[in-house]
């Protein structure tokens, strides 16, 4: 009777050490989240929130809404079907590379922006680009330009679900 509750407890111990929790599961964020600072300043990035670009369906849009309003905004656009891991994406005016990124105090009005339709300069690093989970991580920072005014936005990181 001994040796049968040893050879039913060996397999059971064996099986409640397979954790599920233990193998390597996606980092899936349960909010989407962004943080920079501009002109050295932390902005208050309340909300952010991802959607595919009307105008081209190939940029997924991660706004980040400052102050709790809707009219203040940092966003980001990014060719992400295309971009890889670990590389740096230039924004620069002119460039074949599709992406943005943007300021606004009054509802994209007035917009301090880098990107090729722009002329402030700025970088993105893609740290995470899971299709699968349809989750985008990564860093960014440049200058934006409105008119002649200039705007250096630093820290820059977002982590969100599409």
């Amino acid at each position: 009777m001994k040796k049968y509750v040893v050879t039913l407890l060996v397999p059971a111990m064996i099986l409640l050490g397979c954790n599920k929790s233990d193998d390597a599961a996606p980092n899936i964020p349960e909010k989407n989240t962004m943080s920079a600072s501009l002109d050295n300043t932390k902005l208050n990035i309340t909300e952010a929130h991802t959607m595919v670009d009307s105008d081209n369906k190939d940029i997924l849009d991660i706004l980040g809404f400052i102050d709790g309003t809707t009219t203040k905004a940092l966003a980001l656009g990014l060719p992400y079907k295309d971009m890889k891991e670990g590389q740096t994406y230039e924004l620069i005016k002119g460039a074949d590379f599709k992406g943005f990124i943007y300021y606004t105090t009054d509802s994209f009005h007035d917009i301090y922006g880098a990107g090729p339709n722009d002329a402030g300069v700025a970088q993105i690093v893609l740290t995470r680009n899971d299709q699968k989970n349809r989750v985008l991580e990564g860093t960014f920072q440049g200058t934006l330009q409105h008119d002649t005014d200039e705007l250096i936005v630093s820290e820059g990181k977002f982590l969100v679900k599409y």
